[in-house]
């Protein structure tokens, strides 16, 4: 969960085995694109680029082949002299590969790494077995149709891929992110991430709305403690709803900011909280975000500071932190500081 894009609902925290392999596909993208990498024309003078397969050894180089799929799977080629570019595993021809288009054919290859530059110059017929079923018939028939329409020139391969800017090199951040990204965005980061609040309050926001905030139910359940009473109200189980909303003094605090009769969600679906008329609609999940952590800083008072459950004290908590948090709004918005405040206000 920690590694899941914050989209989705995650932390954000980089998943270290995913960015490696896409740093290592940047290498691999520079070693078919040597000009201006002293490594990579070194590289390719003594390294078959159809198989990775070379004099080089180690866990770093057999990194590169295991990607060099992954690799070819993000890339397309415009042939030139074509040997640099495989035959069955390359998109050269469309934006499929032959292994794809003619599995059959595939099939009866005997050598699965041949180039380009070879099956032109040789016919793909010297690359596959003598006796061919019918499907590998028609499917040789149609592969030769295409292969009459290359003509091979001295120019080098040159490799295209979406994920490269415009100087050609490889960017892999995006790579990282359309590796990690399922498309499926949740409304935790609308609600929290995007908010004004400081970053360890959407820290807290995001375990409050992950069910992860250590409250007494959740170190109950986890065998840390004996009971998950609350302390503050000593009535009912401490669980993240209940300390929130419940509670006597958050059940309080809330009627004061005019949510009296209103139908109050779980904290887990907070973005559902119901606004009052008076609260303005503009950085309203802000708002929110600044009351559930000074109730949360209030129990913490009360657990151990020892200090007595107060409602006039967790609204001057309130109004001070609001106070402090105006400056992370933008100078226009900054008036909603001053509504805050009266909200805030003990009558």
């Amino acid at each position: 969960m920690a590694q899941q894009p914050k989209q989705e609902g995650g932390l954000g925290v980089r998943d270290l085995a995913t960015h490696n392999a896409c740093l290592l596909l940047k290498l691999l993208h520079r070693l078919h694109h040597p000009e201006d990498s002293a490594w990579a024309i070194w590289a390719r003078r003594s390294t078959d680029m159809i198989s990775m397969k070379g004099p080089a050894d180690g866990n770093h180089w057999e990194g590169l082949q295991a990607l060099l799929p992954a690799y070819r799977c993000i890339t397309s080629v415009q042939v030139g002299d074509g040997a640099s570019t495989s035959s069955w595993w390359d998109s050269w021809l469309g934006a499929f590969t032959l292994a794809v288009q003619f599995p059959c054919l595939l099939s009866h290859s005997t050598n699965k790494d041949v180039s380009v530059q070879q099956i032109i110059q040789l016919g793909i017929s010297y690359n596959l077995t003598a006796r061919l079923s019918s499907q590998a018939t028609l499917e040789l028939t149609e592969v030769q149709q295409l292969l009459a329409s290359i003509t091979l020139t001295q120019q080098p391969d040159r490799r295209t891929c979406k994920f490269a800017d415009t100087t050609s090199k490889l960017n892999t951040g995006a790579i990282y992110r359309a590796s990690t990204y399922s498309g499926v965005s949740s409304r935790i980061y609308n609600y929290v991430w995007t908010s004004r609040a400081p970053t360890r309050v959407r820290f807290f926001g995001w375990l409050l709305m992950r069910g992860r905030l250590q409250c007494r139910a959740n170190l109950y359940y986890k065998h840390v403690l004996d009971d998950d009473i609350c302390e503050l109200c000593r009535q009912q189980p401490e669980t993240s709803d209940h300390l929130i909303f419940h509670c006597t003094v958050a059940k309080e605090f809330w009627n004061h900011l005019g949510f009296q009769g209103l139908p109050l969600p779980s904290v887990q679906q907070l973005w559902d909280m119901p606004r009052p008329p008076t609260i303005p609609p503009k950085h309203f999940n802000t708002m929110l975000l600044l009351c559930c952590w000074n109730i949360w800083n209030h129990r913490h008072d009360v657990v151990f500071r020892h200090q007595q459950p107060s409602l006039r004290r967790l609204l001057a908590a309130c109004k001070e932190a609001a106070r402090l948090w105006g400056c992370r709004l933008r100078q226009r918005d900054r008036h909603l500081v001053d509504v805050w405040c009266q909200m805030f206000v003990m009558h």
